[in-house]
């Protein structure tokens, strides 16, 4: 996968949004629930493995 860099994580949420995209929310980067991730929300685009920020302005 390419595009903009997103950390591993564990204890996220994910849901498949219309277009067919995986939004990725939240979680931590450890086991315990302590450390965060950068950044909180990703875009996983399906056509093209890529990864997306989304600015939620």
């Amino acid at each position: 996968m390419s595009g903009d860099h997103i950390d591993g994580r564990v204890g996220h949420s994910a849901i498949l949004i219309q277009n067919g995209n995986i939004l990725i929310i939240g979680g931590s980067n450890d086991a315990y629930g302590y450390a965060t991730v950068s950044p909180a929300l990703g875009v996983l685009n399906t056509n093209t493995w890529m990864w997306i920020i989304p600015n939620p302005s």
